[in-house]
């Protein structure tokens, strides 16, 4: 995945990532940096990540075009600081 610059809304958005998920990150960013010569936080990767899921997952286009804007979900809570991070662009 190459990261792309996108246009948009800035939006701060706190999220808290259990050992497994984070630790895939960091791996991830130490994989991108070896494969496109370029370092990066997980921290930035997290949006790529979620628009990449999002993009692959036709269910949920075809539901989101169909139905149109739906109102956001809750802001999550992070109860913990393992793995807790907050993305801030």
């Amino acid at each position: 995945m190459k990261t792309r610059t996108h246009q948009f809304t800035p939006y701060r958005c706190a999220s808290c990532l259990g050992g497994d998920v984070n630790a895939g990150a960091e791996r991830y960013a130490r994989y991108y940096e070896q494969v496109h010569g370029e370092s990066v936080d997980a921290k930035t990767l997290i949006p790529e990540f979620l628009r990449a899921f999002f993009d692959a997952d036709r269910e949920f286009q075809s539901w989101s075009h169909s139905s149109g804007k739906r109102p956001g979900a809750p802001r999550p809570s992070c109860s913990s600081s393992h793995g807790c991070i907050k993305v801030e662009r």
